[in-house]
């Protein structure tokens, strides 16, 4: 039942003519000023509102950045299912980032992101309000740490996350039920380029795992997209 939602949602998108930008189990990327038109449209076609915070209803998945401010995305970049960032921006001209990596978790990323580029401004996680927020003074058109490392993983390189260096500790279970506190695991993330949709997921390459305390995603399909204003439902 979940899927014919969504399946309802999006095909009225799509013969509406509208972009859809990048889509998950229960989201999608869309401008921001196609949404009233979309729930007109659904509305006629099935009889249900479809903007609402209720079962079954869709509303901006976007995490604001000052209360009662609804954020949009002004550049994103999609390197790949599950892979992607949103540069966030408001009517108070506020800059936070929604990001995600399948896998890597939100410290590491920022964190990550700041040594490889430490010229840029660097950005941290805030727990509280689910967002990577910016530091010291900038604009939305400033260069990001954050978003050099997604422009970095779409252009093809390969880049290394340490998973203990989160601020969760990381556990290492052995053959004889002894339990040990893992002090590296490094997870290489790498994009490649294809126009063979069959291939449009995250997969572990087992061909490519460079032995123990590391693992190797490869990521196929990518996108880079500059919005007027975009909203995720």
């Amino acid at each position: 039942m979940s899927k014919r939602i969504m399946c309802e949602v999006f095909c009225t998108a799509e013969d509406l003519g509208m972009d859809i930008f990048y889509s998950d189990t229960d989201s999608m990327h869309l401008y921001n000023e196609d949404i009233p038109r979309l729930a007109e449209e659904f509305e006629k076609r099935y009889g249900r509102v479809l903007i609402g915070k209720n079962l079954g209803q869709f509303h901006s998945d976007f995490a604001e950045i000052t209360k009662d401010k609804q954020s949009l995305a002004y550049k994103s970049i999609f390197c790949g299912k599950k892979t992607y960032i949103d540069l966030l921006t408001n009517d108070l001209n506020e800059v936070a980032f929604h990001c995600r990596m399948k896998g890597v978790k939100q410290d590491v990323i920022a964190l990550t992101a700041n040594e490889m580029f430490p010229d840029s401004v660097q950005c941290f996680y805030d727990e509280d309000k689910g967002l990577m927020v910016p530091q010291g003074t900038y604009d939305k058109d400033s260069e990001f740490s954050l978003m050099k490392l997604y422009k970095a993983l779409y252009d093809g390189q390969e880049i290394g996350f340490d998973l203990c260096k989160s601020c969760q500790p990381c556990f290492e279970e052995k053959f004889n039920f002894s339990i040990t506190t893992k002090t590296s695991f490094i997870r290489k993330v790498e994009v490649l380029r294809s126009f063979i949709f069959v291939s449009n997921e995250v997969i572990r390459d087992k061909n490519k795992t460079s032995g123990k305390g590391e693992a190797h995603v490869v990521i196929y399909n990518t996108a880079m997209v500059e919005f007027k204003s975009c909203a995720s439902m």
